[in-house]
């Protein structure tokens, strides 16, 4: 018997004129269930029990509380508030009591405190025009709807009047 090379994994050893592959003679003897039946094995069979039961059992328990806990929140909740916006007066713009038709948010930007930039917004009925009083919902500390000096529109469909463009903005 010779190799051609004892580091190359394809190297041949002609044995009376048969090529035969470096190791062939042990590949061909080798059983991994005959290995882990003599030496005891790193995973035996018998020991091993089946948790996928279990485990399904709470998935299901899981799954049947969400159910029930998002069909109670339908029947007895408002699912419309989760989407709705939120005045300064933490009114739900077309949702609470009064504001059903002020389906809108309008942030007034012209003079407006960044730290107390929500409290001045306002529910109104439609988005307001460039120069033109809005149509809102009168807050507790307000005495009149602001005039916006840029142009709004509801972009995204989400109920907030946003700038159309950068012109007028302070």
């Amino acid at each position: 018997m010779m190799y051609t090379d004892d580091d190359d994994f394809k190297a041949f050893e002609y044995d009376g004129g048969e090529k035969k592959g470096k190791y062939d003679d042990d590949t061909a003897n080798f059983s991994v269930a005959e290995e882990l039946k003599e030496s005891g094995g790193f995973c035996k069979y018998e020991q091993r029990g089946c948790t996928d039961i279990p485990f399904l059992i709470v998935f299901w328990i899981g799954m049947g509380a969400m159910l029930f806990l998002g069909v109670d929140g339908l029947m007895k909740g408002n699912p419309a508030k989760l989407l709705a916006p939120l005045d300064g007066d933490d009114m739900f713009c077309g949702v609470s009591p009064g504001y059903e038709e002020y389906g809108q948010l309008f942030i007034p930007l012209k003079g407006a405190n960044l730290l107390k930039l929500f409290e001045s917004a306002v529910c109104v009925k439609e988005c307001p025009k460039k120069d033109v009083a809005s149509v809102c919902k009168v807050k507790a500390n307000q005495t009149e709807c602001p005039t916006p000096a840029y142009e709004s529109a509801d972009v995204y469909g989400v109920g907030f009047c946003l700038p159309k463009t950068v012109e007028g903005l302070p």
